[in-house]
């Protein structure tokens, strides 16, 4: 199932080929005749009221967009069991975006404090007087430096869609823009018309571009050098030249469980926006239940095995200190000996069987948390298996793109 358009000769009936389309206009290869296509037309005609002389061409294929819209659902790991079976792509938009495409040169100076490393003799008190060291300290001085860069920036035309396109736009090279007239312009493509402030656009989107461009400039030539405190001061932005270009992405719509989801796929099917994808709530509580299991488990009796070490040390401190009293009282160095043997003992007892303890019990919280990670891994895995078995059929989704089934590509996992 396909939602490309096709058209036929008003003339003869004969299927048209619209990559021939000029200007809305494309003459039948058959019979000869000129025909006009609505859509088309009016989409020329915005061209060049707009003043749109060239753009991006759609380039995804229908297995790079099946492939997009599986990597959403295989990459949630609380999906359904069942999501590869029953979800259905119902719909696939083209909308071109008109956008201001700037070639840029800025200026600025960017102040910051550079760290010079000096030595000073420093005095101290010691019992024989005043004596110096050699302390080593960092002077910072100011400095500035000037910075420029020179680069190609787009902002929308078009309010709509305008986060979108800066979150695509990141992405964009100029070498992929093709001229209007050698376009294979799409029959059912949804033009926007410009109704962005061009100064407005620039001074949201370009700016902090600019702006930001700079600061890295700046920031890589102190590269191994010590600085603080850096900020642009003065910057000056000169467009040297401002085209109007259009940018188109697409529009696709899947559903679940009578519930649609929005995903959006750059021009090159490389990059995708979306805000939210189908979720198992009962599958992500469960998750979480055995999450909170993991947290829950404590090493309990800890502190009664270091409380029973500081009494054992401070118990052999006692008869070691009782036995030198005693030793001294009685000028015998041998009931000295005992003491401090006694001790040691005491001291060796008090550290190494709370530790034992303290090992076991750590061992068994540890064993326990290793249980419950594996029943974590073992649910988790319920549903990356039922994936895998899906990925190995290479059965298409449902909807307008089963068409790709069997095709290698379609089901490739980023």
């Amino acid at each position: 199932m396909s939602n490309v358009k096709t058209f036929g000769c008003a003339s003869c009936g004969a299927q048209l080929n619209l990559n021939n389309v000029r200007n809305g206009q494309v003459a039948c290869e058959y019979c000869g005749s000129i025909n006009l296509i609505e859509r088309i037309t009016q989409n020329a005609q915005i061209l060049d009221k707009q003043n749109i002389n060239s753009g991006f061409e759609l380039i995804a294929t229908k297995a790079v967009l099946h492939r997009r819209i599986l990597n959403i659902l295989a990459q949630e790991p609380f999906a359904p069991l069942d999501v590869f079976e029953n979800v259905k792509i119902i719909k696939e938009e083209r909308i071109c975006l008109p956008v201001f495409m700037y070639s840029v040169s800025a200026t600025a100076n960017f102040m910051f404090e550079q760290g010079i490393e000096k030595k000073r003799q420093e005095p101290y008190s010691t019992k024989k007087g005043i004596k110096y060291r050699t302390v080593t300290y960092t002077d910072w001085m100011p400095q500035t430096s000037a910075v420029s860069v020179t680069g190609v920036y787009f902002s929308p035309g078009s309010k709509a869609y305008s986060k979108l396109f800066a979150d695509f736009s990141r992405h964009l090279d100029v070498s992929g823009l093709i001229d209007v007239e050698e376009l294979q312009f799409p029959s059912d493509v949804i033009m926007l018309e410009f109704n962005y402030p061009m100064a407005a656009s620039y001074a949201e989107y370009v700016d902090p571009l600019v702006e930001s461009a700079m600061k890295q400039r700046a920031e890589s030539a102190l590269a191994g050098r010590k600085w603080r405190n850096g900020q642009m001061q003065g910057t000056s932005a000169r467009k040297d030249e401002v085209q109007r270009v259009y940018y188109p992405f697409y529009h696709i719509i899947y559903e679940y469980n009578e519930q649609s989801y929005d995903v959006y796929v750059s021009h090159d099917g490389n990059h995708v926006h979306y805000d939210r994808t189908v979720i198992d709530p009962n599958r992500q509580a469960k998750a979480q239940q055995f999450q909170d299991a993991i947290a829950s488990i404590k090493t309990k009796g800890i502190g009664r095995w270091i409380g029973l070490i500081a009494g054992g040390l401070a118990l052999s401190m006692i008869i070691i200190s009782l036995f030198a009293v005693l030793a001294e009282s009685i000028d015998n160095l041998a009931i000295d000996a005992i003491g401090f043997v006694s001790g040691m003992l005491l001291f060796s007892a008090a550290i190494v069987f709370p530790l034992i303890q303290i090992i076991k019990l750590k061992k068994n919280s540890n064993q326990l948390k290793a249980a419950e990670r594996a029943k974590l891994g073992r649910y988790m895995k319920e549903y990356t298996d039922r994936r895998d078995v899906f990925l190995d059929k290479k059965v298409a989704l449902h909807g307008i793109y089963e068409s790709v089934s069997g095709d290698a590509s379609a089901f490739i996992l980023d």
